[in-house]
């Protein structure tokens, strides 16, 4: 009888099941970096959102995500998406972030306009300018008397969020934009894994 030969195969190849073992962790990865990301570029997708509807300028809903973190301000509204809250927060804006017209108080009396939403130039035959702590804005007389004045506003940063037509574009591009990032990081860790 002869003696039994042995063949040892070495491979740094993994196997089946380890495979499946870091594409079950992967993909708990995946999620985190999805959410982590959507937390910053989600907020440029809001901001879109609303500037398609609303002539308000990015200054304005930038200051109202900021003012969510902090305490006592009045009017809230945002976005929740899997975990992830997105808050507005803030008061009602003069016309001065609405591509207000005249910027500065003209020599002669000229109406004051705003584009306000959908592109459309809104006029407030009441209102003129005034300076108010070295800021030009723009103001009307609460009764028939000469004062007291009041600063005409419009809306806030959480009720242009709130707005249906606002709410489902920001749901829409949110979702379009997880869909991307997880696809993105879905197939980074699948090809880490080959």
């Amino acid at each position: 009888m002869g003696t039994g030969q042995s063949y040892y195969i070495k491979t740094t190849a993994l196997t089946t099941a380890q495979k499946l073992k870091k594409l079950e962790s992967g993909s708990q990865t995946a999620l985190k970096r999805t959410v982590s990301e959507l937390k910053t570029r989600s907020n440029a997708q809001i901001k879109s959102a609303i500037q398609t509807r609303y002539g308000v300028n990015a200054t304005a809903i930038n200051k109202a995500k900021k003012r969510a973190g902090k305490g006592g301000k009045v009017g809230g509204s945002g976005i929740y998406v899997d975990g992830l809250s997105l808050p507005y927060q803030g008061n009602l804006l003069t016309l001065t972030h609405f591509s207000m017209s005249p910027r500065s108080r003209p020599k002669k009396p000229k109406p004051v306009t705003a584009k306000i939403k959908d592109g459309k130039t809104a006029t407030f035959p009441s209102a003129f300018l005034g300076k108010a702590n070295g800021t030009t804005l723009p103001f009307q007389r609460k009764g028939e008397s000469r004062y007291p004045l009041e600063v005409v506003r419009t809306l806030s940063v959480p009720q242009m969020i709130s707005n249906e037509q606002v709410a489902a574009d920001i749901e829409e591009r949110i979702a379009h934009l997880a869909e991307q990032r997880l696809e993105h990081h879905t197939k980074e860790i699948i090809n880490s894994i080959k």
